[in-house]
């Protein structure tokens, strides 16, 4: 078990490579999960692996490592729920969340969203610092909802009610 919880069967929606290369700090990767169209209250998760050959710091992992921006104004930080490391701390793989905008998904978040790492946030041992940078895009598409309007037989005054005798001619 690599220290995350089981999660039901989701779509993968995006995955971008970002890195920085020379002396910057650790390299990102983010892997968005997303059902694709969301449930109501269902939260995006954001698996970014991070790497650097000085190894990277987890103590530099907090609630402002990731700005995700979207449609109608959106912004909001997502929240770092957990991480894993490989032995030598080169790579480690930190998992963000964010709730629906209004608390559930609908027609109304519609569009493309932005994950960006913040920089000056997640740090390697030589205290290099990644710089800000944009690590991929997801999309919403909730479609209208078309909902099939039942037929129900509603017995009016003008139309008799037979009754089983009458059905039996008795």
């Amino acid at each position: 078990m690599n220290g995350f919880e089981a999660l039901e069967a989701r779509r993968l929606l995006s995955t971008v490579a970002a890195t920085s290369g020379g002396i910057a700090g650790p390299s990102a990767v983010v892997k968005v999960t997303l059902g694709a169209p969301p449930r109501l209250q269902e939260s995006a998760i954001f698996t970014v692996t991070y790497r650097d050959a000085d190894g990277v710091n987890p103590t530099s992992f907090d609630n402002r490592d990731l700005r995700i921006g979207g449609p109608n104004r959106f912004a909001r930080y997502a929240r770092a729920i957990g991480s894993s490391s490989n032995v030598a701390g080169t790579q480690r793989i930190v998992r963000y969340e964010i709730a629906p905008p209004g608390g559930v998904w609908d027609m109304g978040d519609n569009g493309t969203y932005t994950v960006r790492l913040h920089g000056g946030e997640v740090f390697d041992f030589a205290d290099n610092a990644s710089p800000s940078q944009k690590l991929g895009t997801f999309t919403v598409n909730i479609p209208q909802r078309q909902f099939a309007t039942p037929v129900r037989k509603v017995h009016t005054n003008s139309e008799p009610i037979r009754r089983l005798s009458d059905e039996l001619n008795l």
